[in-house]
């Protein structure tokens, strides 16, 4: 078995754990972002990237701002939440 390999995986989990717990105010995952995934108004999210260009580069902008005109599934997931909210099965 290779030890470092186990290390690098229980370090993992520990990080993990401490992320999560416990639940107060000063623990890490409270003081700390961690969005799995966030809704912006396009706008925002244009914007976002202007600002970001020195740090990413150019070309990640380009391709993340053309991505933002690609149609998505909102028209669907908005009907799935209004009926969720509204109580109806899917």
């Amino acid at each position: 078995m290779n030890i470092e390999l186990v290390e690098k995986i229980a370090n993992a989990v520990l990080y993990e754990g401490y992320m999560l717990y416990p639940y107060r105010p000063t623990s890490v995952k409270n003081r700390q972002r961690f969005n799995f995934g966030s809704l912006s108004p396009k706008a925002y999210s244009e914007a976002l990237l202007l600002a970001r260009v020195e740090r990413i580069g150019e070309e990640r902008v380009k391709a993340a701002l053309e991505s933002l005109g690609q149609p998505t599934d909102e028209p669907v997931v908005a009907k799935w939440i209004v009926e969720f909210l509204e109580g109806r099965k899917l």
